[in-house]
């Protein structure tokens, strides 16, 4: 699998964290310079009759996840086409969290390996994933799972150990809710410019 040399921006996180408003007020912001690329996931669960917080048979998941996978690529491929960058509102890490997470152990195999496979695509597409803390209130829309505290730290938990297993560098953004801070520090990032956070090395930037 080739590198793309982009500027592309992936946000990970839980669900609820404020990635999607985030990543679209950004690219507003920064209309000309990156494109808006969505998560795919909801449509394709739509596809297959499912909701994200249906309850699917381990192996029905790994399927349903391989085909997700295939089209958020067809989606990255397709911005990449038209911005030249762009900015997206989950990486493929955050796939293979959902996916081991829930994984029974006769298919935790495929599940491995469906990882290894979301973890390349994201070394292919994005340089750096930014890792977007829950800090706002849950706001369960109906398509979100039950919240659930324990479940958020087990989500970030299984996150944080995929980017480290992968060697896949990324960046905690600060705990700061207000929306335009959080602009403000990942347009930091964007440009490359110095800013407080936690980084892949542990070290604050």
């Amino acid at each position: 699998m080739g590198i793309f040399m982009t500027k592309n921006i992936g946000l990970s996180g839980c669900s609820g964290a404020g990635k999607t408003l985030l990543a679209q007020t950004f690219e507003h912001g920064h209309r000309g310079e990156i494109g808006y690329c969505p998560s795919v996931a909801g449509a394709m669960f739509k596809r297959y009759g499912y909701s994200q917080s249906s309850q699917i048979m381990p192996e029905e998941r790994i399927y349903l996840q391989e085909r997700i996978l295939d089209a958020q690529i067809d989606e990255y491929e397709r911005c990449l086409a038209v911005y030249g960058g762009f900015i997206s509102d989950r990486t493929p890490v955050d796939m293979a969290t959902f996916t081991m997470l829930n994984t029974d152990a006769p298919n935790f195999r495929h599940a491995k390996a469906y990882a290894g496979r979301c973890i390349a695509v994201t070394k292919k597409f994005f340089p750096k994933v930014l890792v977007i803390p829950s800090l706002l209130p849950y706001d369960d829309d109906g398509s979100r799972p039950p919240y659930s505290k324990e479940g958020l730290e087990k989500y970030h938990g299984k996150l944080l150990g995929l980017l480290q297993e992968g060697e896949i560098p990324y960046e905690t953004m600060p705990e700061v809710i207000d929306l335009q801070e959080r602009v403000a520090w990942l347009s930091g990032v964007y440009y490359d410019a110095p800013r407080h956070g936690a980084s892949s090395d542990g070290k604050e930037t």
